[in-house]
């Protein structure tokens, strides 16, 4: 699980940088808001949440690993 939220991770990072912001670059809008800001939303957004969920899955993780010493 580590490795894949990592692959994740680095593909949002990598979205931020020139080469590949030409991907929500463009005129126009969604939902209202111009593409540009909304291509930074969902990439902020998009970091925030694989970062929660390998949180979430380490400190589950742990919280086996203790339970079962605790035995």
């Amino acid at each position: 699980m580590r490795k894949i939220i990592g692959v994740l991770v680095a593909i949002c990072y990598l979205m931020a940088f020139p080469p590949f912001i030409n991907l929500y670059n463009r005129p126009g809008f969604v939902l209202g808001i111009p593409t540009f800001i909304f291509g930074l939303i969902m990439n902020a957004i998009c970091l925030v949440l694989s970062v929660l969920v390998l949180y979430c899955y380490e400190n589950k993780r742990d919280e086996d690993e203790q339970k079962k010493y605790a035995k």
